[in-house]
């Protein structure tokens, strides 16, 4: 099992999405947060059983339980470092620069 770690601006990702969600639905928020942490909690387990991102084969991605967001990491030597949580139809390669920046 590996530990994982965010990048700067990934806890800012997270945010946005539980204010959005808890601005549709009461407590929606903190449903996508619980998918979130078991996703995470898979990564941290089998950070390789998950597909490669197309457009950068180092990168992994893997959505977020029944919602329209993914998380994008590495798998490192001694960690796996998550990149982004987005949504799957916003803003697509936006995070592409936090791969300079780590």
């Amino acid at each position: 099992m590996k530990q994982s770690e965010l990048h700067a601006e990934v806890e800012e990702d997270i945010i946005h999405a539980i204010e959005f969600y808890n601005s549709c639905r009461s407590g929606l928020g903190e449903i996508f947060f619980t998918q979130y942490l078991r996703t995470r909690s898979f990564i941290e387990r089998f950070p390789d059983g998950t597909p490669r991102y197309r457009y950068n084969q180092d990168v992994r991605k893997i959505p977020i339980g029944d919602f329209p967001y993914s998380i994008y990491y590495l798998n490192l030597d001694d960690k796996v470092l998550i990149l982004a949580i987005i949504h799957d139809s916003r803003r697509p390669g936006f995070w592409f620069s936090r791969l300079q920046t780590m």
